[in-house]
Order: C-alpha cells, then sequence, then structure tokens
C-alpha cells in the first residue's frame, strides 16, 4: 500500500511551465494523479506534459495575474477536467 498514491485524482498545478511547479507536476505524474497544468507559457507548458508519466493530463495556459478572471477559469476547467481533488 502506497499512502502517496493518486490514482483517480485529479490535481491543479500552477507554475507548471518551469522550476518547482514543473518539478512538482512530474513527482504527482509518477504518484497516479491526473493532472491540469497552468502556466503563462504554453510552449513550456506542452514540454511539461512530455514529461509526465500517465495519461489524460491536460495543460490549461493562464495568466493567474489576472485575478478577477480566475473564477471563471476553473469553472470553465473544472467544467471540462472534472472535479479537482488539490
Amino acid at each position: 500500500m502506497n499512502l502517496f498514491d493518486l490514482t483517480g485524482r485529479t490535481v491543479l498545478v500552477t507554475g507548471a511551465s518551469s522550476g518547482i511547479g514543473r518539478e512538482t507536476a512530474v513527482t504527482l505524474s509518477r504518484l497516479g494523479a491526473r493532472l491540469v497544468l497552468s502556466g503563462r507559457d504554453a510552449e513550456r507548458l506542452a514540454h511539461t506534459m512530455t514529461l509526465l508519466e500517465g495519461s489524460g493530463h491536460v495543460a490549461e495556459p493562464f495568466d493567474l495575474d489576472q485575478v478577477e478572471q480566475i473564477p471563471a477559469w476553473l469553472k470553465d476547467v473544472t467544467g471540462r477536467a472534472g472535479p479537482l481533488h488539490g
């Protein structure tokens, strides 16, 4: 039994286009999570997608500086990807 098994869970990772966000996404994919990746740079998000294990991951480019648009963006994302578990 793996206490860190995330199979069947969908997790949003912000800043997934580089650095800590990218490494977090890779680690979560290895633990079985289905990921929704967010970041400002679509090309770098696409690169992160190539590093992930498993399937069903999606990249959703978005600039979180657009604070007033976050609720509508999240509603759209969860409408397509399903509920988020983390």
